[in-house]
């Protein structure tokens, strides 16, 4: 068991069939909510020809005060999967990964719900692999987090590996010319209203039809509002009532921004994240953090930190360990004063790596892998263990001290696996009632009993769990 404990590998939590999964996907940055909406419906046609999947669902974009800060280019899916196994269920997130790759210039991810909800509150991003880069300069930033982002990708086992502020939003540009604006009596605020009202609406009255009330915005039609050239037509007024064309008063250009900033600790910050499919979540880590000082070189202000499952897995392992071998040594404590015997209490202790065979073989055969859950599974284990050997030893010594049985291979196999039961003693019988049927027993076989005489039962107790403590511990006693 010690010796396969180096090949396991390790994770934060199993994973999960909860019966759905939850797509996420991003477009170009300053995608239109159209193309998101027309996009959108194509991938949920494509979801339903995927055998298992029950229905799906698309929500695209953000509501106006809704608390997320996603762009038009961002959509969610919930994906509704009929009754299937794990494996089954294993399948169809393959199928829907393999299908959202069929979609160019499509950054994507896929769990369940309970997965993500975990990974959010450990990251705040719903993968379970983070790595953030800190620095001052954007452009900067974002170069090297493109470089991080294909380090990732030649990792082999990754998947969904996506910056989360990606930059190249499609931007227009207005630079007034202050000279321009004096000369025709206008301000730049002036001209601001005007951008504002035409593009986004500007609120000028309102309506009243019985007892509700309906605000009156203007806005330019769509399609003017589509191209950018048209902006160049855009009518101002002068001080003196005389209509003046925006490309008059400013130059506009076609630019590139993004559409937020990341900050994380009062620093900016662009994050990388990414899932793992094929292997383990520790060892991608590990060779993650590997490569990326030696593979990458950051400036002196910009440094990179990877966070995520794998990290929490990590501290609730240690966590776990110390925890652990704390209350293993007051156990010990409290079994040598119980026992008296220092080389019975070392017994005790040293037929614990024998518990560990069965469980790091069932490991190995269901895919080589231990999460948080399994290393209680393991402590729990122990405790079983211990306790098994405190009544194997407590046994042997009534065997030999009390009733004066020979210490020998018969005495050590026979004797411990059969316990010798009354079947008159009932556990709600009192010290009256053991002298009772005490007192019944010694006048004579043919006083009690169905068939005049009592019968003596001997039952036998064999658990798979206490049956190899038990040999466990008749291998050590017999080197004792």
């Amino acid at each position: 068991g010690l010796a396969a404990l180096p090949f396991l590998g390790g994770e934060f939590l199993p994973q999960l069939r909860e019966g759905h999964y939850i797509v996420h996907t991003s477009g170009l940055s300053g995608t239109s909510l159209e193309e998101s909406l027309r996009s959108g419906g194509r991938l949920v046609e494509e979801f339903l020809k995927i055998p298992g999947v029950q229905s799906a669902s698309q929500w695209a974009g953000r509501a106006e005060r809704g608390a997320d800060t996603y762009g038009s280019h961002y959509s969610e899916y919930e994906v509704r999967l009929e009754p299937a196994s794990g494996e089954a269920q294993q399948t169809i997130l393959d199928a829907l990964r393999a299908t959202l790759k069929r979609f160019p210039g499509l950054l994507f991810e896929a769990n369940t719900f309970l997965t993500e909800r975990v990974d959010e509150t450990i990251s705040g991003y719903t993968a379970p692999v983070v790595v953030n880069v800190y620095g001052s300069d954007l452009d900067e930033l974002d170069a090297k987090a493109q470089q991080v982002a294909d380090l990732m990708r030649a990792i082999p086992g990754a998947t969904d590996v996506q910056l989360r502020s990606p930059p190249g939003t499609a931007t227009v540009d207005i630079r007034l010319r202050l000279d321009s604006l004096a000369s025709y009596g206008l301000k730049p605020a002036q001209v601001l209203d005007a951008v504002q009202a035409a593009y986004e609406g500007k609120i000028v009255g309102k309506r009243y039809e019985g007892n509700r009330i309906f605000d009156v915005a203007v806005i330019l039609p769509r399609d003017w509002r589509q191209d950018p050239d048209d902006l160049e037509q855009l009518p101002l007024r002068s001080a003196e009532g005389e209509i003046v064309a925006l490309s008059q008063v400013a130059d506009i250009r076609a630019g590139e921004g993004r559409y937020n900033v990341l900050h994380r600790g009062s620093r900016r910050v662009q994050s990388i994240t990414g899932n793992v499919a094929g292997r383990d979540l520790v060892s991608f880590v590990t060779e993650l953090k590997s490569k990326l000082l030696a593979d990458i070189a950051f400036p002196a202000d910009m440094y990179p930190e990877v966070t995520g499952a794998a990290i929490e897995q990590a501290k609730a392992r240690n966590e776990l360990i110390l925890h652990a071998l704390l209350a293993l040594a007051g156990v010990l404590i409290l079994v040598y004063i119980a026992i008296g015997d220092l080389r019975h209490t070392l017994l005790t202790l040293a037929n614990l790596p024998f518990s560990l065979v069965g469980g790091v073989i069932a490991a190995l055969l269901t895919g080589g892998i231990i999460s948080v859950g399994s290393m209680v599974g393991f402590v729990t284990l122990f405790g079983i263990t211990v306790r098994n050997a405190i009544m194997l030893i407590s046994h042997y010594r009534q065997l030999v001290e009390a009733e004066g049985k020979p210490w020998n291979l018969d005495t050590a196999i026979q004797r411990p696996g059969t316990l010798a039961v009354n079947p008159d003693d009932g556990p709600g019988d009192g010290p009256g009632h053991a002298a009772h049927r005490r007192q019944q027993r010694q006048s004579g076989p043919g006083d009690h009993g169905p068939h005049g005489r009592h019968h003596r039962r001997r039952i036998i107790f064999l658990h798979d769990t206490e049956f190899a403590t038990f040999t466990g511990n008749v291998a050590a006693l017999r080197t004792v």
